[in-house]
C-alpha cells in the first residue's frame, strides 16, 4: 500500500483489511511478470513497514512508568497507557503523511475475479476510488476521543465512578441449587454498556444523523450481530462451565486445571517448551488473556515450583501464549467474521490460524528453554 495524499482515499478488498491500488500500465503485463513484480514489491512493502512499529513503540514505554510524583501516582496505569496509545498513533500518522518508511511501490491482490472464493462474503469488494468528507475530522474523531476519555475515566478508582458503576449488578446465586455456584454481571461496567452503547446515542447528535440512517445503522447492526450472537452465548456458557467444574463435592481439579496437570506430567523438564500452549488453551476457550492468566497462572506457579524452574519466566510464556491464543479464539474469529461479513467460515479461519499459533508457540518455547536453562 501507498501513503494516501489528503482527501483521497482508496477502498478495496474490506474483507481483508486492505486497499487496492491499481497501478498505470499493470493491465499490460502478463500474468507470469505481475505475480513476479508483485511478489518482489510486497516483500519490500513489508521491510519499509516493519520500522514503523520502533517508532509507535517508546511511548507506551515512556508513558507506561508509575513516577514517584504525588500528583500522578493515583491516576493508574491505564490513563498512561492509552496516552502512549494516543502518542503513538501521532506519530504513526505524521511519518506516513510526510512518506517516512512508506513503500514506493504499490501492491495488490490482483483482479477481483481472480480471487480465491474464501476471500469474500457478504460484504462485496469494491473498486470505489473517490472520496467525499461529509465531516470534519474533528466530529468524525470526536467519539473516538468520548470513549478513550470514558474509558480511562470510568476505571480509576480514585474518581468513585469505577466503585458506582460496578455496584449496578445482576446477581445469580446458587445457581441451580449449588451452593457456592453463583455469578453476577456488572451491566453499567461492562465496556459494551459504557462507553460504546452510551457514545453510540451520543454520536446520534454529535453527527447530526438523521432517522433514516439512524435506523439503517441500528438495523445492519443488529442484523450482523444475530448469527454471533448465539455463538457467543453459548460460547460464554461453556466457559462458565469450565470454569465452574472446580466447584464440586469430590474436591476435584476444574476442568481446564485438569487438562493442564495431565499435560504437564506427560512432559516433566520439558515444560518450558509448552508452558505458552497452555495459555493459548486458556485464550482459545476464554476468548480472554486476562481470563487465560487467572485460570492458569497459579497452576504454571506451582508447576515452576515443582520442577525448580524459574517462576517469573514460565509465568511469562503463560502471560504470551495467551496473546498468541487470541489467534485461534472461537469468541474473536466469530465477532471478526460478523464485522467483515464471513460469517460462517469460522471454521476454515481457525484453521489457517492454527499453523501460525504453532509456530509462535515453538518460537516462545525455544526462548523460554533459553531463559530457563
Amino acid at each position: 500500500m501507498r501513503a494516501l495524499r489528503s482527501g483521497e482515499f482508496v477502498e478495496g478488498p474490506r474483507e481483508c483489511g486492505a486497499h487496492e491500488v491499481r497501478e498505470p500500465g499493470r493491465e499490460g503485463r502478463d500474468e507470469a511478470e505481475a505475480v513476479r513484480v508483485r511478489e518482489t514489491r510486497g516483500g519490500r512493502s513489508l521491510t519499509a513497514l516493519s520500522a514503523l512499529p520502533v517508532l509507535t513503540g517508546p511511548p507506551f514505554r515512556v508513558t507506561g512508568r508509575r513516577h514517584a510524583d504525588p500528583l500522578l501516582g493515583g491516576v493508574g496505569l491505564q490513563t498512561f497507557q492509552t496516552i502512549g496509545g494516543l502518542i503513538g498513533l501521532g506519530i504513526l500518522i505524521y511519518g506516513t503523511k510526510r512518506g517516512f518508511c512508506v513503500p514506493k511501490a504499490t501492491w495488490d491482490f490482483g483482479p477481483h475475479e481472480k480471487w480465491d472464493a474464501s476471500w469474500t462474503g457478504s460484504i462485496a469488494a469494491s473498486g470505489k476510488t473517490e472520496f467525499h468528507p461529509h465531516m470534519t475530522q474533528f466530529r468524525a474523531w470526536l467519539p473516538y476521543a468520548i470513549i478513550g476519555l470514558i474509558l480511562v475515566l470510568t476505571r480509576i478508582p480514585e474518581l468513585g465512578l469505577k466503585a458506582w458503576l460496578a455496584s449496578f449488578k445482576l446477581s445469580f446465586v446458587d445457581i441451580l441449587g449449588y451452593q457456592g455456584v453463583s455469578a453476577s454481571i456488572d451491566y453499567l461496567f461492562l465496556p459494551g454498556t459504557i462507553p460504546f452503547t452510551l457514545v453510540a446515542i451520543l454520536t446520534i447528535g454529535l453527527h447530526s444523523m438523521k432517522a433514516n440512517d439512524v435506523k439503517d445503522a441500528w438495523t445492519t447492526t443488529f442484523a450482523k450481530m444475530k448469527a454471533p450472537t448465539i455463538a457467543l452465548f453459548a460460547a460464554v456458557a461453556l466457559v462458565s462451565i469450565f470454569r465452574g467444574s472446580g466447584v464440586n463435592d469430590a474436591g476435584m481439579d476444574s476442568m481446564p486445571l485438569a487438562l493442564a496437570k495431565t499435560l504437564a506430567a506427560l512432559t516433566g523438564e520439558a515444560w518450558p517448551a509448552l508452558a505458552s500452549y497452555v495459555g493459548g488453551l486458556g485464550a482459545f476457550i476464554t476468548g480472554s488473556n486476562t481470563v487465560s492468566d487467572l485460570l492458569f497462572a497459579q497452576f504454571q506457579w506451582d508447576m515452576a515450583t515443582q520442577l525448580k524452574l524459574s517462576k517469573e519466566i514460565i509465568v511469562a510464556a503463560q502471560a504470551v501464549g495467551g496473546g498468541m491464543g487470541n489467534m485461534i479464539c472461537i469468541h474473536n474469529v466469530v465477532a471478526v467474521c460478523a464485522v467483515v461479513g464471513l460469517s460462517g467460515s469460522e471454521g476454515m479461519i481457525i484453521k489457517k490460524t492454527f499453523w501460525p499459533f504453532l509456530l509462535y508457540g515453538i518460537i516462545v518455547g525455544i526462548i523460554a528453554c533459553g531463559l530457563v536453562f
